[in-house]
């Protein structure tokens, strides 16, 4: 009698410790499990009958996945104040290598489901910064004007516990029109039916205006790429890095010292390329963009 009394006082204390380690939870955990073919439960189920607790456990183990639940995307509807720099490298006669920054400010409409997001971006100033004061590019009002809304699809992933913004490979045109955007070269005849005169000015293609060492108009047509890589995104702001690459053709010029096609190419320093978005309320114009830019953006340079 002893001994059954014994025994059964053991297996009352473990059952008790059983219990209390059971009903640790003081990490308060939470996993999502995914089926993964022999569902644990299932396992559990069919192995009841044999009390094989330590194989219920390791199928268990074995069967199912653990799903990290991320955060859920930020919510970016609404308008946005945009920036947008191209660093490049260009090669002019008689001057030599310049370094340039197409600095573009845009607004920009945003809807979005989920991580799919739409937008319409209007261009409202573009700025030719440049490392050589003997020359200035202007971007007339007209060019600027004349550049049509754009519409795009764009997408928020999630990479290393944070969300980004992205942009896949979009081509524009400006003053021709062309039928394969990414293989059609560029005409370099003013006569070629493919020019436009965009900016309604009275000459064909696109004009640009050129200070200083070489002063005069530029008629160009131009076709270009942007693709803004994930960096990161919130409710109020979003960045990241540009690659691009643009091309250009003079078709014409004021003068015939200004009819050239000097080689460009992106700055080989990735970062010197990048994007910023700031939220806006929806009433401000591209002119408050422009007028308010060192405002929104008070870690750049104009």
């Amino acid at each position: 009698m002893k001994f059954i009394s014994k025994l059964i006082s053991y297996m009352i204390l473990t059952f008790s410790l059983i219990l209390v380690s059971g009903c640790d939870d003081s990490e308060n955990k939470t996993y999502d499990w995914v089926d993964s073919g022999n569902d644990a439960g299932e396992d559990t189920g069919s192995d009841a009958g044999t009390d094989n607790v330590n194989n219920d456990i390791s199928d268990a183990g074995d069967d199912a996945d653990i799903i990290v639940v991320q955060d859920p995307p930020p919510n970016i509807e609404g308008t946005w104040a945009y920036l947008n720099i191209r660093a490049s490298i260009i090669n002019y006669p008689m001057i030599g290598l310049v370094n340039n920054r197409i600095i573009s400010l845009l607004k920009y409409e945003i809807t979005q489901d989920g991580t799919s997001i739409n937008s319409a971006e209007t261009v409202c100033e573009i700025i030719v910064d440049s490392s050589n004061d003997s020359i200035t590019t202007i971007m007339p009002d007209a060019f600027v004007t004349s550049m049509p809304e754009e519409i795009r699809e764009n997408t928020l992933s999630y990479t290393d516990g944070n969300w980004g913004y992205s942009q896949p490979k979009y081509w524009t045109t400006q003053g021709v029109v062309l039928t394969d955007v990414e293989n059609e070269e560029l005409p370099g005849d003013p006569e070629d039916p493919r020019v436009v005169d965009q900016d309604e000015d009275g000459h064909p293609g696109m004009t640009v205006r050129l200070t200083g060492s070489l002063s005069g108009e530029l008629y160009v047509v131009q076709k270009g790429w942007t693709v803004l890589e994930p960096g990161s995104a919130n409710e109020t702001e979003m960045e990241g890095l540009v690659t691009w690459a643009d091309y250009q053709v003079t078709v014409d010029a004021s003068t015939p010292v200004l009819k050239i096609n000097p080689e460009t190419n992106p700055n080989p320093d990735p970062e010197e390329s990048y994007y910023k978005f700031v939220k806006i309320t929806a009433d401000y114009s591209c002119q408050d963009i422009s007028d308010q830019k060192e405002t929104l953006f008070p870690l750049e340079t104009f």
